[in-house]
């Protein structure tokens, strides 16, 4: 994906990444803080995962109630690498296409997951947070829904900022800069 970002970019005249219609310095105040509050938010939730590897309670050893070939353990540490090599992305690069689009594959991820959860009717808990559930007195439900909230945050987050990219496009009758 960013070898294809660099040849647009390339083709389109743009070798400086701050220079073109990507770049963060486009991105208006409101879509940055989203992207920085999504970053947040994955390590957030990496970090809660990664605790409860470390822990490492019985239930991890079981095979995972969805993904049959592996263990919860495999599929939560997965998670955590996953979202801890999207937020670190999310800061690395400088275009904001990347970030977004990332962003949003990570979360097809998981929303891919939970609905396979929902259509088999499994009645396990997503361990989406981690062990925080199990550490806590609140219902295994209550978190699973502050997960999901903020799934839905990242997603329709992600799908606003490329809206907003579009209208921009549209009001400029061009989606990139030209060297002209």
């Amino acid at each position: 994906m960013t070898g294809l970002l660099q040849m647009l970019n390339k083709s389109n005249g743009f070798e400086n990444n701050n220079s073109h219609a990507f770049s963060y310095d486009s991105l208006p105040l409101i879509a940055r803080l989203f992207l920085m509050s999504a970053s947040i938010l994955l390590l957030l939730t990496a970090s809660l995962k990664i605790i409860a590897l470390v822990q490492a309670p019985a239930y991890l050893n079981t095979p995972d109630p969805l993904i049959y070939i592996t263990s919860r353990y495999t599929t939560l540490a997965s998670a955590a690498f996953l979202e801890v090599l999207v937020a670190i992305t999310i800061y690395k690069y400088r275009t904001y296409i990347t970030s977004i689009m990332l962003l949003l594959w990570l979360c097809a991820i998981f929303i891919t997951y939970r609905a396979g959860f929902a259509s088999l009717e499994i009645s396990d808990r997503c361990l989406c947070l981690g062990g925080i559930p199990n550490m806590t007195k609140q219902t295994a439900t209550l978190f699973d829904a502050i997960g999901l909230a903020m799934l839905i945050y990242m997603a329709s987050g992600c799908f606003l900022v490329l809206a907003a990219h579009g209208l921009k496009c549209l009001r400029k009758k061009r989606c990139f800069a030209t060297n002209s």
